[in-house]
């Protein structure tokens, strides 16, 4: 009987040495298993600190690219072939609109005329919006305005594409279309960027953006 006592006790102390260990090892783990999980960095994440320390770059212009910058790679040339190219398509689509018109002398004298103050108010608001365009940037598509009032401008701006052009071969006697605007730009962005740059390092002189 005493044996049996004594053997009791044992058989209880064993199980328990047994659980142990095995639930600490779980917890400890699954700790181990989180940690690693938080600390890992998703795939491709871009890394901010790299983004917030990389210079602005300039915004191309579409036939310049970025040229406009320091007048190389053919930016002479390009101006000369962009201020052609939109004389003669300008004068091109002003034949053609001219022979569409022609077909409304059959309708009288009134209607040709509707016909062609029409056309040459679509030119000039063309024009208007296409050089203001280069000096300023266009508010968002839809903003103050309705989907049907926008459309309705686009389909006038469209048909005014002869003012448009001619727009563009004005510009190109100053400098490349929308440069002035773009230029504006990246100066005051390279100036933040010397700004910030000097504030994370203290340096009064790299504030100067020439020096970038």
């Amino acid at each position: 009987m005493s044996d049996s006592k004594a053997a009791k006790p044992a058989n209880t102390a064993d199980t328990g040495d047994a659980a142990g260990p095995t639930s600490v090892t779980g917890v400890t783990g699954a700790a181990e298993i989180g940690t690693v999980t938080g600390a890992a960095k998703a795939p491709g994440a871009p890394d901010t600190a790299k983004a917030s320390t990389a210079p602005p770059q300039p915004e191309p212009i579409r036939l310049f690219g970025t040229s406009w910058v320091a007048h190389d790679r053919g930016y002479g040339m390009r101006r000369v072939a962009v201020a052609i190219g939109s004389l003669l398509a300008a004068l091109a689509g002003a034949l053609a609109l001219g022979f569409g018109l022609m077909g409304l002398v059959r309708y009288g004298p009134g209607v040709t005329s509707l016909g062609v103050a029409g056309f040459v108010a679509c030119a000039v608001l063309g024009f208007s919006r296409t050089w203001k365009g280069f000096t300023r940037r266009r508010p968002p598509a839809g903003h103050h305005s309705t989907s049907s009032s926008a459309s309705s401008s686009t389909s006038l701006y469209a048909l005014g594409f002869v003012g448009t052009l001619f727009a563009y071969f004005l510009r190109t006697f100053t400098e490349a279309p929308g440069e002035g605007l773009r230029r504006a730009e990246y100066e005051a962005a390279r100036a933040d960027h010397a700004r910030r740059r000097a504030a994370r390092s203290g340096n009064p002189a790299a504030a100067d953006p020439r020096s970038t």
